[in-house]
């Protein structure tokens, strides 16, 4: 019997490279407990993808991937980046689109937002 895979993206700015770390630690020890029930979690950031010349930009690998994904994980903490915004902005047209995927589950770190960009993301959620 085939596994069922569960695509995830997690989406930050690399100031939080240390959190997305153990996001690969949570889902290692996920895959262990749910290996058992036929279930594998297929989790990504940007630096996971080949970063070889293509016809367009790299950031629309990302989008693609976003879009197959059934989650989806922002991370903030003192900044809205410019591609991390977009990445919002696809994982929410994709969900509007499909009305189940995928899940968005958004985490703000508060201390230290500096970016006005950011506030009011975080006053429109």
């Amino acid at each position: 019997m085939r596994s069922k895979l569960v695509k995830v993206f997690i989406a930050s700015s690399a100031e939080l490279d240390q959190d997305k770390t153990m996001f690969d630690v949570y889902f290692s020890d996920k895959n262990k407990l749910y290996r058992k029930k036929d279930i594998e979690f297929d989790h990504r950031t940007w630096k996971d993808f080949c970063s070889s010349l293509n016809d367009g930009r790299l950031q629309d690998r990302y989008n693609a991937y976003i879009r197959e994904c059934d989650l989806v994980i922002f991370l903030f903490h003192t900044r809205l980046g410019k591609y991390t915004r977009e990445e919002l902005e696809v994982a929410l047209a994709a969900f509007r689109e499909n009305k189940e995927r995928p899940q968005i589950f958004i985490y703000f770190k508060e201390e230290g937002i500096e970016d006005e960009a950011l506030t009011n993301l975080q006053a429109i959620l």
